[in-house]
């Protein structure tokens, strides 16, 4: 994916939201407005201060957002525990067979 030099985060700014060029308005908000049917027109008649290429980044962000995969802390914590078992397993077989 190219950089994304448009989309900002900062946990003082929208609470950490991706936005736009650390502005108070959010990738989800023109996503949002987009998806209502909204123009490019409208927004930048409604947000003056952005600009055509910010609302390009803003939906080329979002879409690169819903082919990422999340994946719950559960998961590695479940992960992290299967592989301490097996090791912890491994070990005591080998001390097993040590002792016979």
């Amino acid at each position: 994916m190219k950089e994304l030099s448009r989309i900002t985060f900062n946990p003082e700014v929208m609470g950490g939201k991706p936005c736009i060029r650390g502005l108070r308005v959010t990738v989800g908000t023109i996503v949002g407005l987009m998806a209502s049917g909204r123009t490019s027109e409208e927004i930048l008649a409604t947000y003056p201060y952005l600009e055509r290429s910010d609302i390009y980044e803003a939906l080329s962000y979002a879409a690169w957002r819903v082919e990422e995969i999340d994946l719950p802390l559960t998961f590695f914590a479940t992960k992290l525990s299967e592989v301490a078992f097996s090791q912890v397993w491994d070990n005591s077989e080998d001390a097993a067979y040590d002792n016979l």
